[in-house]
Protein backbone atom coordinates (compact mmCIF):
# COMPACT_ATOMS: atom_id res chain seq x y z
CA UNK A 1 0.00 0.00 0.00
CA UNK A 2 1.34 3.41 -0.88
CA UNK A 3 -1.50 5.62 0.39
CA UNK A 4 -4.56 5.31 2.63
CA UNK A 5 -7.25 8.01 2.70
CA UNK A 6 -10.22 8.46 5.06
CA UNK A 7 -13.03 9.95 2.99
CA UNK A 8 -16.55 11.34 3.30
CA UNK A 9 -19.45 10.03 1.26
CA UNK A 10 -20.37 6.58 0.04
CA UNK A 11 -16.78 5.33 0.39
CA UNK A 12 -15.14 5.45 3.82
CA UNK A 13 -11.54 4.62 2.92
CA UNK A 14 -9.46 4.59 -0.25
CA UNK A 15 -6.31 2.50 -0.38
CA UNK A 16 -3.79 2.94 -3.19
CA UNK A 17 -1.55 -0.06 -3.79
CA UNK A 18 0.86 -0.84 -6.61
CA UNK A 19 0.70 -4.58 -7.19
CA UNK A 20 2.43 -6.46 -9.98
CA UNK A 21 0.19 -9.51 -10.32
CA UNK A 22 -3.44 -10.53 -9.82
CA UNK A 23 -2.58 -12.96 -7.01
CA UNK A 24 -1.29 -10.07 -4.95
CA UNK A 25 -4.55 -8.20 -5.55
CA UNK A 26 -6.57 -11.21 -4.44
CA UNK A 27 -4.53 -11.59 -1.24
CA UNK A 28 -4.81 -7.89 -0.37
CA UNK A 29 -8.58 -7.89 -0.87
CA UNK A 30 -8.94 -11.09 1.18
CA UNK A 31 -6.96 -9.47 4.01
CA UNK A 32 -9.19 -6.39 3.96
CA UNK A 33 -12.34 -8.52 3.99
CA UNK A 34 -11.09 -10.24 7.17
CA UNK A 35 -10.87 -6.93 9.06
CA UNK A 36 -13.58 -6.30 11.62
CA UNK A 37 -15.97 -3.62 10.36
CA UNK A 38 -15.28 -4.18 6.66
CA UNK A 39 -18.61 -5.08 5.04
CA UNK A 40 -17.48 -4.96 1.42
CA UNK A 41 -14.68 -3.83 -0.88
CA UNK A 42 -14.74 -2.20 -4.30
CA UNK A 43 -11.75 -2.28 -6.63
CA UNK A 44 -10.69 -0.07 -9.51
CA UNK A 45 -7.67 -0.89 -11.66
CA UNK A 46 -5.56 1.64 -13.54
CA UNK A 47 -5.04 0.71 -17.19
CA UNK A 48 -2.54 3.48 -17.89
CA UNK A 49 -1.31 6.60 -16.11
CA UNK A 50 -1.95 9.94 -17.76
CA UNK A 51 0.36 11.80 -15.37
CA UNK A 52 2.30 10.78 -12.29
CA UNK A 53 4.36 13.01 -10.06
CA UNK A 54 6.87 12.17 -7.38
CA UNK A 55 5.68 13.14 -3.92
CA UNK A 56 7.86 15.58 -2.03
CA UNK A 57 7.99 13.10 0.86
CA UNK A 58 10.18 10.83 -1.23
CA UNK A 59 13.03 13.36 -1.20
CA UNK A 60 15.51 14.03 1.58
CA UNK A 61 15.11 17.41 3.28
CA UNK A 62 18.66 18.40 2.32
CA UNK A 63 17.95 17.71 -1.36
CA UNK A 64 14.80 19.84 -1.30
CA UNK A 65 16.62 22.71 0.43
CA UNK A 66 19.47 22.56 -2.11
CA UNK A 67 17.02 22.71 -5.02
CA UNK A 68 15.08 25.60 -3.49
CA UNK A 69 18.16 27.69 -2.75
CA UNK A 70 19.85 27.30 -6.13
Amino acid sequence: MTNVYFTMGETDFIVVARLSESGMVERLIAEFEQLEGVDRTDSTFVISAIEEREALQSYELETLLEELTE
